[in-house]
């Protein structure tokens, strides 16, 4: 799942998305951390910065995750739960809110 960091967009990134995109939804990576299956963690969060994102991420699913199908749907729908479930307008993120999020 590509996803953009907050506390790494720059305001130029943002408007450029927000004619593109309806809004955006968050997920803290520390929530993101703690699906798990038995003690070992389900998704990584990756750092892989672009030259034109500098905020880009990736969040991959572990190779040692449940290896059934059904297993690996489940922990996905964990994670999808791990967002917000409505999105926010772009106008609407303030530089607090994108602070409070780290």
């Amino acid at each position: 799942m590509s996803v953009d960091r907050l506390w790494h967009r720059s305001e130029r990134r943002a408007a450029e998305v927000a004619h593109i995109y309806i809004g955006y939804v968050v997920a803290k990576r520390t929530n993101i951390h703690s699906i798990q299956a038995d003690t070992l963690r389900c998704f990584l969060v990756y750092d892989t910065a672009l030259a034109a994102n500098p905020a880009h991420a990736d969040i991959c699913q572990c190779l040692f995750a449940p290896k059934s199908k059904s297993q690996q749907a489940k922990y996905r729908r964990r994670l999808r739960d791990a967002f917000d479930r409505v999105p926010i307008p772009f106008e609407e993120l303030s530089g607090s809110e994108m602070r409070s999020l780290q």
